[in-house]
């Protein structure tokens, strides 16, 4: 037996809640309010007076030919909701199949990888179907693996992405034996820009060449990935900033959340001696639960508005210049004036966003961690400088990664060559020998 003495710190379940509110984004914190208004009964929610805008759909590729036909059958089919395969297994059961080869069919599109390809060669599939209790030998199997390959979109079934790529060419097609022969043979050299050499392989020029280059970009090496959501992720700003007509705003945008409030119904029951002690106990702790979410969602937005206002206050150029006029700025310092630990500033501005006169952008990217090589000015100025320059360049000589270092140091950023490689890599700029135009 003994004694001592030791402290603990031991965190309430109503401070953790509010960390985990406050570290949440806007989509995110949608959902867990919805989760906490299914679990308690003591909270009213109100739909958003203003909903999420319709998520922009990425255009379709090759509204001609196959892809053409599947886009008008997948408009028209219902429970879009459901995955590649499910979608493929409607196909086979709209279709007319005898018994087997629809199973056949079941086999081989279990098989198929995420981008619609069938890669196991017919020795394994064989021995699949066997041990599936499937009776037929190859014949079977080739009959099966034409009928899926007229499942939409084409190249579904396809052995490789070359193959994938040729089932979606048309044969009726004047110039189907050139696309063919660019597929087969060329596609290195497409992918290193290497036009005049093709075009002298297959002795056109290369205007003709370019038609057919434009033609081959409606074609996908991923088919399944057509059947998949095409539906790009929603952003919704946390914040918002606007003029209003003598100085900079900064509200709280409370539009796209749902609105939780305490059910006065519930609160009255917890408090009414009509009800059983246990009854009344369980009330109060949902009553209890649901007001600390309240208080966790007014104190998440009170936070989220004392921070980005701090941040933009101390980036004056941000409002002249945009993204480019960002200063380096520690979470560190906000922290210290706001009277907050660093970790709370942190998740104040993790995963979160601020609607700007200059786009949509990460909170997070109001504090520049570095300034460029040898300058005081930020690494986001050093990014814009490089979209520019690329955005404005011949681009029959395009700008290498040297002639982009020289470039900025003419305009006073002295960054290595492999720092603005990485820039480069960042924002989706290729090579210089990639970005060439013949």
């Amino acid at each position: 037996m003994s004694q001592r003495a030791e402290q603990r710190l031991a965190i309430e379940p109503r401070l953790l809640q509010s960390i985990e509110v406050l570290a949440l984004p806007a989509l995110e914190l949608d959902q867990y309010l919805r989760d906490a208004f299914e679990r308690n009964e003591a909270l009213c929610l109100e739909e958003p007076r203003a909903p999420l805008p319709d998520r922009p759909v990425r255009p379709r590729r090759g509204e001609d030919g196959a892809t053409g036909r599947h886009s008008a059958w997948l408009e028209g089919l219902t429970g879009a909701e459901a995955g590649p395969r499910e979608l493929l297994m409607a196909q086979l059961e709209q279709g007319d199949f005898a018994g087997t080869e629809r199973a056949w069919l079941e086999l081989l599109v279990e098989c198929l990888d995420d981008n619609g390809i069938l890669r196991e060669d017919d020795a394994a599939l064989m021995d699949l179907a066997r041990r599936n209790g499937l009776e037929g030998s190859e014949t079977e199997l080739g009959r099966a693996i034409a009928a899926l390959q007229t499942f939409e979109p084409r190249g579904i079934g396809a052995r490789d992405t070359t193959e994938a790529l040729l089932l979606q060419l048309e044969q009726g097609d004047a110039d189907y034996g050139s696309l063919c022969t660019l597929i087969e043979q060329h596609l290195t050299d497409l992918e290193r820009n290497r036009l005049p050499k093709i075009a002298k392989d297959l002795g056109v020029d290369l205007v003709q060449l370019a038609a057919w280059i434009e033609r081959l970009g409606a074609l996908s090496p991923r088919p399944l990935a057509a059947l998949e959501d095409s539906t790009a992720p929603v952003v919704a700003p946390d914040l918002v900033v606007e003029w209003d007509g003598d100085r900079w705003h900064l509200e709280s945008v409370r539009g796209t959340l749902p609105t939780l409030t305490i059910d006065p119904e519930v609160a009255a029951l917890a408090r009414s001696k009509d009800q059983s002690a246990a009854v009344r106990e369980r009330l109060r702790g949902r009553v209890r639960d649901a007001q600390w979410l309240v208080e966790s969602l007014e104190r998440r937005e009170a936070t989220l508005l004392r921070v980005a206002a701090a941040a933009l206050e101390r980036q004056p150029r941000f409002f002249e210049r945009g993204p480019t006029g960002l200063e380096p700025l520690q979470m560190t310092d906000v922290a210290e004036e706001l009277g907050l630990h660093t970790s709370t500033v942190s998740r104040a501005v993790s995963g979160k966003s601020v609607q700007t006169p200059f786009g949509v952008i990460a909170l997070r990217d109001l504090f520049p961690k570095e300034a460029a090589e040898g300058s005081n000015r930020s690494r986001g100025e050093a990014a814009e400088l490089i979209r520019e320059l690329v955005a404005g360049e011949d681009s029959t000589a395009p700008l290498s990664d040297e002639d982009l270092v020289r470039e900025l140091a003419r305009r006073g950023l002295v960054v290595a060559r492999r720092t603005v490689a990485k820039h480069r890599t960042e924002l989706g700029i290729p090579s210089s020998y990639r970005r060439r135009a013949h």
